[in-house]
């Protein structure tokens, strides 16, 4: 009997968090070999099978692995993260109990709550310092952090969300009403020149994208993010430098995102003029890396 045969018996026998830590440890290590094991080879071990078909009964790793808005990460996903959506109807019992133990345990979970947080105190920052602000989220997906910022509801504080999915604005619509702009726009554009934006913002965020563009692609984003801002305004942009769950999120969910150094991060905002200053760190646990630009 392998290993994903007695992680499967330990799932059915109600050990969750057994199954959940072995899966993950498991499927890190197979990920970090120097020529990892390719995902049609472990698709061929009914054994695997077995638990991720296991696995699939929890409503957030299902999402990741069927995609079905087309791409990974979408805001239903985060929502699960978040913990904002409720456990769907129909759940194995199974499947709920994966969900709360990732909700609970999972370090990948933590860090992106933790950036949600995050961006809601930068928010909260911009309205304290400002007696106007625009800002601007791009790829915004339900843009949750809004919910966290204190002083939201102001009228003097406006959020330009951005976002190519338009089930993802129409819920931004419904949730804030007049605090947020929708604008439904693809990242390519932007990133190649052909959206144009006239608009100038005291602070920009920019939440998950990063973790799916080349190094030339980012840069060109940050270089033109940058130039939206206004004197004292700040730029915000995440990427994830590394995740224990890596493993279980590429061998169950078929989601890759680009894990980078701080070094590779901070080498977003070459080319950037002596106006602009810029810091980079990453949060407590060195998963996701923060690229903070400040225009002078």
């Amino acid at each position: 009997m392998n290993l994903f045969d007695n992680l499967h018996d330990q799932a059915c026998d109600g050990d969750v968090d057994g199954f959940m830590t072995g899966v993950s440890r498991a499927l890190d290590c197979l990920s970090r070999e120097s020529n990892p094991l390719s995902l049609s080879v472990l698709e061929s071990d009914p054994s695997f099978i077995r638990i991720r078909d296991l696995a699939h009964q929890d409503p957030y790793t299902f999402r990741g692995f069927k995609k079905p808005r087309g791409y990974a990460g979408d805001a239903v996903l985060l929502d699960f993260i978040y913990g904002t959506a409720p456990v769907p109807e129909g759940t194995s019992e199974i499947g709920a109990k994966i969900l709360a133990w990732c909700q609970q345990n999972s370090v990948a979970f933590s860090a992106v709550q933790e950036r949600r947080a995050l961006l809601a105190r930068q928010m909260t920052r911009a309205i304290r310092l400002n007696s106007r602000v625009q800002c601007l989220s791009v790829a915004c997906g339900h843009l949750r952090e809004l919910a966290l910022v204190e002083g939201a509801t102001m009228d003097h504080f406006t959020v330009v969300a951005m976002d190519q999915d338009p089930l993802s604005l129409d819920v931004i619509k419904a949730t804030y009403g007049k605090t947020v702009v929708p604008m439904r726009a693809r990242i390519d554009g932007l990133i190649g020149g052909e959206a144009t934006m006239e608009q100038q913002f005291e602070l920009i965020t920019v939440a998950g994208l990063y973790d799916y563009l080349d190094s030339e692609a980012a840069n060109r984003l940050t270089i033109t993010l940058s130039g939206r801002l206004k004197p004292g305004g700040r730029l915000i942009i995440s990427n994830f430098i590394d995740c224990w769950e890596r493993g279980y999120m590429h061998y169950l969910m078929k989601w890759k995102l680009l894990y980078r150094t701080l070094e590779q991060v901070e080498a977003f905002a070459n080319g950037l003029g002596s106006e602009f200053s810029v810091e980079c760190g990453s949060d407590a646990t060195n998963t996701i890396a923060y690229l903070t630009i400040d225009r002078r």
